[in-house]
């Protein structure tokens, strides 16, 4: 390891590649240099101030939580349907035929309805 920072004792414990970390940052892309150094920095953060993470994190998950509890849930069943698409044709004579306004049963036995279901799987 030419030309990067030692630490003070080599633990048995840690291997090449963890020795690796304290090396100069001298190869690779300027983009992966630039995201090794903000993970090293992360990194030492962490090591010096856990509790001060811990609670950033905290924070950040109680907060995304309220947010997630607070938003209005809407089922859109139709929205993410194409223009023309048979999901709904058969969605309206769904809402047809199970409205409080039809006919139901009586009309689910009729010729009439077995007409309009054939043609509408044609």
């Amino acid at each position: 390891m030419e030309g990067g920072i030692r630490p003070r004792r080599q633990s048995i414990l840690i291997g090449q590649r963890s020795l690796d970390v304290y090396a100069e940052i001298d190869q690779g892309p300027k983009f992966v240099r630039w995201i090794i150094g903000i993970f090293r920095k992360w990194g030492f953060f962490i090591a010096e101030w856990p509790w001060t993470a811990i609670f950033l994190c905290l924070i950040v998950s109680v907060l995304s939580t309220v947010k997630i509890i607070m938003t209005p849930q809407r089922n859109e069943i139709t929205g993410y349907t194409p223009y023309g698409a048979r999901a709904k044709d058969e969605f309206l004579e769904y809402q047809n035929f199970f409205s409080s306004k039809g006919e139901c049963v009586s009309y689910a036995t009729s010729p009439a309805h077995v007409r309009v279901v054939i043609d509408l799987l044609q």
